[in-house]
This record gives C-alpha cells, sequence and structure tokens, in this order.
C-alpha cells in the first residue's frame, strides 16, 4: 500500500483490489471514533494501472484517471509502448 497524504486529503494505492476494500470498510469506522468522517463525493475506487490485462476498466472502480490537490493524473503514451503517470 502506498499513502500520499496532504493536509486533509489523501490518495491511498493497492495492489489488490480486494486489498483496497478491505480498508475502506474499515477507515470509515476508525474516522469515526474521532468524530471524522469519508467525503462521500471524494471517496472512490479507480483502477489506475496502465494496462488491465483484459483491457477492461473493473466493474466496481470509476475510471482510470484522478484528481487530487488539483492536478488530475493520467495515464499517457510515450509512444513505442512506454507508459508515464502525467498530471
Amino acid at each position: 500500500m502506498y499513502l500520499v497524504r496532504f493536509a486533509d486529503d489523501a490518495v491511498m494505492a493497492f495492489e489488490h483490489f480486494l486489498d483496497a476494500k478491505r480498508v475502506l470498510g474499515v477507515l470509515g469506522k476508525r474516522f469515526a471514533r474521532y468524530g471524522l468522517s469519508l467525503h462521500p463525493d471524494k471517496t472512490r475506487f479507480v483502477d489506475f494501472r496502465n494496462n488491465r490485462p483484459d483491457g477492461t476498466n473493473h466493474p466496481e472502480t470509476n475510471g482510470t484517471s484522478f484528481t487530487f490537490l488539483g492536478f488530475t493524473h493520467i495515464w499517457a503514451s510515450l509512444g513505442q509502448a512506454r507508459m508515464w503517470c502525467g498530471k
């Protein structure tokens, strides 16, 4: 798992979708202990792999890009089958 945090915003990255679902299921409960909550419009799953084996998005995710701190993160091609994460 990777965590990128700035003030009250965060992005969590997981290698496996089920790990992400498990953490999200617990995270809201842990936040509630301290009187905090997850913002429903900002909390979502994004399948941010540069290529899925079958070429489709995971059915429980919302797209392949996301905006964090005003920057939209996308996968882009540099040609010759090289990929990079742009913002």
